[in-house]
């Protein structure tokens, strides 16, 4: 949804008044794209008949992008290792929603806020004239904040709600309390980060 919301404040700007991306980007970042790419190979893999080996690495690899290293290490005890792998692998997707997972990397890759604007973020933030909060997490491995926060710094007046905790992709869940403040205001014509 968060990738929608920035196309949409860029290429309509005339009918959007306020937009707040949450753990979304403009387009995604190096390491976003090698974590998608890898994504498209094991979907490959499943295709050519290693549907279940597939599957499970995909759960592991979810389950680590989602998450922050640090979150892993501090919420998971050590002892508890085997029985998290157990889980993750047998609550793994069904082949049925593998079918979904190319449609949806083939997307996230190649979208790009920048595309009709020679892929210059600079160019396509000019044409952002709503009230803009961006919401990201430092430690979201999901969708790495570098390409929000650059385009935060080039839409005049736009916001940026930098999270710093190490709940990665769901970081926005851990201070939940702190984002919905912030979106009241922006909503409301208050600053939502006064201490920024």
């Amino acid at each position: 949804g968060g990738m929608q919301a920035f196309e949409w404040a860029v290429r309509y700007p005339d009918m959007v008044r306020v937009v707040v991306p949450i753990a979304a980007t403009p387009r995604p970042g190096p390491f976003d794209r090698v974590t998608w790419e890898a994504y498209m190979q094991l979907v490959d893999l499943a295709r050519e008949g290693e549907t279940d080996r597939a599957l499970a690495i995909l759960s592991l690899l979810e389950y680590l992008r989602a998450r922050s290293p640090a979150f892993v290490t501090e919420r998971v005890p050590y002892d508890s290792i085997p029985g998290l792998l157990d889980q993750l692998v047998s609550d793994r997707l069904t082949p049925e929603q593998l079918l979904d997972q190319p449609a949806q990397a083939r997307a996230i890759l190649t979208f790009d806020v920048a595309r009709n604007d020679g892929h210059s973020l600079a160019q396509a933030a000019k044409r952002i004239t709503a009230r803009t909060l961006i919401v990201s997490t430092s430690s979201d491995h999901t969708v790495t904040p570098g390409p929000s926060v650059a385009i935060a710094s080039l839409i005049p007046g736009a916001e940026l709600l930098l999270l710093e905790n190490n709940c990665g992709h769901i970081g926005a869940n851990c201070e939940i309390r702190r984002v919905i403040a912030a979106v009241e205001a922006v909503l409301s014509g208050r600053p939502a980060t006064p201490n920024q």
